[in-house]
């Protein structure tokens, strides 16, 4: 799940040979997709149910308790200089 957030991402601010390159750390062995577990999915599982009752709500939320910060766009240069 985060490996397909995260090349949606990259895909979206960097562009697809961004993205494939991603994918070629992946099968090159330099990223490693860990696999999940029971204990892993309940964790998360509780950690969303404790950031559900602000912004994460699927119930809308007064404006003014939660105000979401829009994340900016990544800048190319600055993320390959990197």
């Amino acid at each position: 799940m985060v490996i397909a957030e995260a090349a949606c991402l990259i895909g979206r601010q960097l562009g697809a040979k961004a993205e494939a390159s991603l994918y070629a750390s992946i099968i090159d062995g330099q990223l490693e997709v860990a696999d999940l577990g029971i204990a892993d999915w309940q964790r998360i599982q509780d950690l969303m149910l404790r950031r559900s009752s602000c912004c994460h709500s699927t119930a809308a939320a007064p404006d003014d308790l939660c105000q979401q910060r829009p994340v900016p766009p990544l800048n190319p240069q600055s993320a390959s200089n990197a």
